[in-house]
């Protein structure tokens, strides 16, 4: 059996400890254990597990439903909840989140394993057949529509000659066809809700940013921003409204930006920046460009409220050589960092 590497969030040290021993036992490698959501999502961008199990009531502010809505947001990792209660409220919100299984505890070995290998063999399929059918789907449509028009294109281009009108619909062909395919290649890169690109194009663009600075030396900076207390504002407004603030939000960053800088939704209310030929103080000064500008605007749903919201943000300057995985997390530290200074803060590197 391969050895899949299983993330435990369990706040009670005892339970944790059962639980880990019980899958080494199987045969899986607990890469690691949280306590709280916050340390569940900074392990999951530290370790890259196969599998979570998350139990739903954890320490601080966060719980685990919640933790596992923003990791599954941004990262494809199957969750297993684990919970010492079945209230019919936390069944109902866990549905919400699809996970792969739902452990009550206490929980046995044999139970426990069979859990984890539907799990991952679901997991599995599932992303088989999303595979199959997100890009290779998309492929085909685009190869399919290439097909139609270039057997468009053919019969017109054949009675061109002395034909004015002929001349006009192979226009109107070649045009829809390249509107056709830009619409593909823009749906595979762009947030649907913000408008802004996508994590998958974000991941692209800044290895191909990162190659070139290689090659010419010139400074790249990096902010990672994230909303202050945006599930309080959801909670009291509403998930529409709080989809409305990301939409504006995205706006406002844009509005800040230069026309070789690209901004990105990386996951949930997180979102990167990407600054070409910046030094870490010209990142900083965009930086706050945008968190006061974001000041300015009132997400209040009624006219005689006046409800702001605040960014935290955290800012770095690419070392040369540097991996991109350990640059992105060095900027993420920082703004868990400005986080933890108090939020609506600027943390660059020292």
């Amino acid at each position: 059996m391969s050895s899949y590497k299983i993330l435990v969030v369990e706040d009670e040290w005892v339970v944790a400890d059962h639980i880990c021993r019980n899958l080494q036992d199987f045969g899986y490698t607990v890469c690691s254990t949280a306590s709280t959501g916050d340390e569940a999502r900074r392990k999951v961008k530290e370790h890259s597990p196969d599998l979570i199990l998350m139990d739903i009531v954890l320490k601080g502010k966060m719980d685990g439903i919640e933790a596992a809505e923003r990791i599954t947001s941004q990262f494809d990792i199957p969750v297993i909840y684990l919970t010492a209660y079945t209230n019919q409220e936390y069944i109902e919100r866990a549905k919400q989140t699809k996970p792969f299984g739902y452990l009550v505890k206490p929980i046995k070995g044999n139970e426990l394993h069979t859990n984890i290998a539907m799990a991952l063999h679901k997991h599995r399929v599932d992303k088989e057949i999303k595979g199959s059918l997100d890009l290779q789907e998309l492929e085909e449509r685009v190869e399919e529509r290439t097909a139609d028009y270039q057997i468009i294109n053919q019969a017109l281009e054949q009675e061109i000659v002395g034909h004015k009108q002929a001349e006009s619909q192979l226009e109107v062909a070649l045009k829809a066809r390249r509107e056709s395919e830009q619409k593909y290649r823009d749906l595979s890169i762009i947030d649907e809700l913000t408008h802004l690109y996508n994590s998958r194009h974000f991941y692209q663009q800044l290895k191909m940013e990162i190659n070139r600075l290689d090659r010419h030396e010139h400074p790249l900076t990096l902010l990672l921003l994230d909303l202050d207390d945006f599930k309080s504002f959801n909670d009291t407004y509403g998930h529409i409204k709080g989809d409305q603030v990301l939409l504006r939000l995205g706006q406002v960053i844009k509005r800040c930006l230069r026309k070789a800088d690209s901004a990105y939704r990386y996951g949930g209310e997180e979102f990167t920046i990407i600054l070409p030929m910046t030094k870490s103080e010209e990142g900083i000064i965009t930086a706050e460009r945008i968190k006061e500008e974001l000041k300015k605007e009132n997400f209040s749903p009624s006219p005689d409220k006046q409800v702001y919201l605040t960014v935290s943000t955290g800012v770095a300057q690419y070392r040369k050589q540097e991996d991109i995985k350990t640059f992105i997390n060095r900027v993420d530290h920082l703004m868990y960092q400005a986080k933890k200074n108090g939020r609506d803060r600027i943390c660059p590197e020292s």
